[in-house]
């Protein structure tokens, strides 16, 4: 009897594979690669040298020219008055720091109620506190705050010590002839009230 042979059943191909109905999320944007903040430094112009001396001339508490504390200002600050801003060092245009101010509200106190002993330390606590405080106040960014503060604190380190030691310890070991950088600045200053190149060339020394 014969046989028959069962064909063996093939597997039908698998089907070709279809593109999926769903749309693929797009590729994300490339990041643009990050831009650096602009200098907070502002630019030095006529206009803001004038707003400067304007302000020097109102709020001026030393004995000192207004070439002098406009010099001053520009080293510390490059005429920014929000040098400083976020920190807890020095601040403001004349970059004041705590300790600074709270000498200075010492000052003030012992010369309206005579000087503070050490029977009295929780009073230069209390008064020394208030100064620090101030210097974490918005305060320090005020620029004629800062100018009258500033130029006040000053005059007592010259009163204290000469005057260029005192302009030293104004800026302390940082820069080596602090004092005769100004000087030659406000000289210059005085003779030109409205050129820009004497604080150039006085902040191009500080690298020498």
């Amino acid at each position: 009897m014969p046989t028959h042979q069962h064909a063996k059943s093939k597997k039908p191909h698998a089907k070709p594979h279809k593109p999926s109905a769903k749309q693929t999320k797009p590729f994300a944007k490339p990041q643009k690669p990050h831009v650096k903040q602009k200098s907070s430094i502002p630019l030095l112009t006529v206009a803001l040298l004038q707003e400067i001396r304007s302000l020097v001339e109102t709020n001026n508490k030393s004995k000192q020219s207004t070439e002098m504390v406009i010099c001053q200002i520009y080293k510390e600050s490059s005429f920014n008055k929000n040098t400083g801003k976020g920190g807890n060092g020095a601040k403001g245009l004349m970059q004041l720091r705590k300790n600074a101010v709270a000498q200075l509200f010492q000052e003030r106190y012992e010369k309206e109620h005579g000087t503070i002993t050490k029977e009295h330390i929780k009073i230069l606590k209390q008064v020394h506190k208030q100064g620090q405080d101030f210097h974490n106040s918005e305060q320090m960014f005020d620029a004629a705050t800062n100018i009258r503060y500033g130029t006040e604190y000053l005059q007592s380190l010259i009163d204290k010590n000469g005057i260029s030691a005192g302009y030293q310890k104004y800026r302390g070991n940082e820069e080596f002839d602090y004092y005769s950088k100004i000087k030659a600045c406000a000289a210059q200053l005085k003779n030109n009230p409205n050129s820009l190149g004497p604080l150039i060339e006085m902040n191009e020394k500080k690298k020498q």
